[in-house]
């Protein structure tokens, strides 16, 4: 890589800056290894002028904005070149092409665009508020190829997609005194993605998870899913959603639809600290929201009496006991095959928001008169309680499921109660 950055700064008020990186990467083949990418940026801080001096109560005031591209290689080793793998035929190993390659594979480009203001008021809040606009082009993706080539995908630079969004950030000092002091913290994002091309279709599988799609004018990730519709009050049976919109207890002719995705609507989290002389109470929490999750572990220990000889949760026994009862479990059958539990259904689909209490720890410094004599400089106890508590309606221990939202077996955020001394001399 070569980097190259010039910056003006003009009576501290106004800041222009340009950068210039050229990258290369051996991922691609040399005629298409290396690439540009520039930026520029220029900011105006408003507080700094002639006109704002006697306007005590502004500290800080400026605009920025910014223009960048930069660009992405994040794909296997030699998967340009294609590959070849070793295989066996009539008793004889020999070699034969694995994946194939693609000279015209290179970049993917992103290129942002950024706006933002940052203030101060008072000499106790500051913040910042940001948006943002940032499109993918030449993105790389394994797309399908006839099979006359002699494989099923292959990697291109295909399709674009933007993403666009809203950050607010704020701090303020409520309490500053000699004893006293409290300062409270939040910011939020509000982020949304949409997928504007993928070639010659309109929707491709994820690889990771056939469970999830992209598709064009949705989401990076959308859930797709036959759906499911509840139970039926007369015998217990679960029932679906046909393709004409009927209901029907065979799941075979259950319709797929797009049902959510597990990217947030928004994330964000808020802290606070009080302190009072030496003693320190601080709290973070984070939250999130607007975003679905499958639960797929529920099919197993929620299985209709399809897993017998595997432990259930307690809701198992909510189910369906009498003509009339609505809102619960299908009717348990041992060994049931009517699919009432299968893996690609809505059934298992749940709103991911919660709110998480992170980190609460409280301390104490000791006064240093005290510790002089003893020759330490300082000495802080403390405790804390980390991942204390998870509000969410999610049935399971924990809403998290990474960026996909599919996940199984996964461990829950561990909770940890954590004291110690800190000693300085």
């Amino acid at each position: 890589s070569q980097f190259g950055r010039v910056a003006v700064d003009v009576l501290d008020r106004y800041v222009v800056s340009a950068t210039v990186r050229r990258d290369g990467t051996d991922k691609f083949f040399p005629g298409k290894k290396y690439a540009w990418f520039p930026s520029i940026s220029a900011a105006w801080k408003i507080s700094n002028e002639s006109f704002m001096k006697n306007i005590k109560w502004i500290d800080l005031l400026k605009v920025r904005a910014s223009y960048g591209v930069n660009g992405n290689d994040n794909i296997s080793a030699y998967q340009a070149y294609g590959v070849y793998a070793s295989s066996q035929y009539n008793g004889v190993v020999g070699m034969l092409p694995d994946s194939p390659s693609n000279d015209d594979l290179s970049w993917e480009r992103n290129a942002t665009v950024n706006a933002g203001l940052d203030f101060g008021f008072w000499g106790k809040l500051n913040g910042s508020i940001d948006w943002y606009n940032r499109k993918t082009t030449d993105m790389l993706l394994s797309k399908q190829v006839p099979q006359t080539t002699g494989f099923s995908s292959n990697f291109m630079n295909i399709g674009s997609m933007v993403n666009r969004g809203v950050e607010f950030q704020l701090n303020g000092d409520i309490i500053n005194t000699e004893d006293w002091t409290w300062n409270v913290g939040m910011n939020i994002a509000f982020n949304d993605t949409e997928i504007l091309d993928l070639g010659d279709v309109t929707e491709m599988t994820y690889s990771g998870d056939s469970r999830l799609k992209h598709v064009v004018g949705k989401g990076m990730y959308t859930f797709y899913l036959k759906e499911y519709y509840g139970v039926n009050p007369v015998n217990g049976e679960a029932l679906w959603v046909a393709e004409d919109g009927s209901l029907t207890n065979n799941y075979n002719k259950a319709r797929y639809i797009y049902a959510g995705s597990p990217e947030a609507d928004y994330t964000g989290g808020f802290n606070t600290t009080l302190s009072w002389k030496g003693l320190t109470l601080s709290a973070f929490f984070e939250f999130k929201g607007g975003n679905e999750v499958m639960i797929i572990e529920n099919r197993y220990c929620n299985s209709d009496g399809n897993q017998m000889t595997m432990n259930h949760y307690k809701t198992a026994l909510n189910y369906w006991k009498q003509p009339g009862d609505t809102g619960v479990n299908p009717k348990p059958v041992a060994g049931t095959a009517s699919n009432s539990y299968a893996f690609a259904s809505t059934r298992w689909l749940q709103d991911g928001s919660y709110v998480r209490v992170k980190d609460i720890t409280l301390s104490y410094d000791l006064p240093s008169k005290l510790l002089k004599k003893a020759g330490i400089s300082n000495l802080k106890v403390y405790a804390s309680a980390l991942n204390l508590f998870t509000f969410h309606d999610v049935d399971f221990w924990d809403p998290e499921r990474g960026v996909t939202g599919i996940g199984a077996g996964i461990y829950p955020m561990t909770k940890s109660f954590i004291g110690g001394i800190e000693l300085s001399f």
